[in-house]
């Protein structure tokens, strides 16, 4: 199959007309996506991308590319990620991933794609180092999204907390992922980062967010959920 009978088979599988509207509203609300949406779930989206072969993996992701510059789709986007993201070519997947994440435009294209990279987390974490520092705003909750992912475990936990705290601030889906990282973070490594979190360096919003939706974890004792809520700033 070609990436235009992909596209098609996408747009065919769209919900009917007489809940389309109001299921596509509610999605465009949920994924506050920057482009149009067909309303298509998640996992239809990370199944069709699973038949594409092997050897027409950079066609697609090119096709999809040209077609995003001219009519972008969420799925489309997001089909081409899961496309870049299956396990073999590194050289590949690193350039594709890079391109993809460049004209991302929802915080559900971060979230859904990384995941999908495990297989590949020591070499991104220093070739997409770069998106840190990055004034697109899905680019930089890409990296961040990679720090949680990929990170919380003995040998990087350090250095995922140095660079949760130290990220440019303000940017609200860039504010998001690092609380929800460092929840994440508080779930498996509890005192290194209550830590960082009696530091009181955040910004408000992301303290308090993070503390939030730590709290919410039933992995943490009662204890530990009170002392968290000591530690909000007011």
């Amino acid at each position: 199959m070609t990436y235009d009978e992909y596209k098609k088979a996408m747009l065919s599988a769209a919900p009917e007309d007489r809940v389309r509207d109001d299921f596509l509203e509610r999605h465009k609300r949920i994924i506050n996506c920057e482009y149009g949406t067909i309303g298509l779930k998640t996992p239809f989206v990370k199944k069709l991308a699973k038949t594409v072969p092997t050897d027409a993996r950079a066609e697609t992701v090119e096709a999809c590319l040209a077609d995003a510059a001219v009519d972008p789709l969420y799925e489309t986007v997001l089909f081409a990620s899961f496309v870049a993201a299956r396990k073999g070519d590194y050289g590949f997947t690193l350039d594709s991933i890079k391109r993809l994440a460049a004209v991302y435009g929802s915080w559900a294209h971060d979230d859904c794609t990384v995941p999908c990279l495990k297989w590949a987390a020591d070499g991104l974490l220093g070739d997409l180092a770069y998106m840190y520092d990055s004034e697109k705003v899905y680019e930089k909750r890409f990296y961040i999204i990679c720090l949680m992912c990929f990170c919380l475990n003995d040998e990087r936990v350090d250095f995922a907390l140095d660079r949760l705290k130290n990220v440019g601030f303000g940017e609200y889906y860039v504010d998001m992922a690092v609380a929800w990282a460092i929840s994440e973070a508080a779930v498996k490594y509890y005192e290194k980062t209550v830590a960082l979190l009696r530091e009181r360096r955040l910004p408000k919003f992301v303290q308090n967010k993070a503390i939030q939706k730590a709290r919410e974890s039933f992995r943490l004792s009662a204890e530990q959920k009170t002392e968290l809520s000591k530690l909000r700033i007011i």
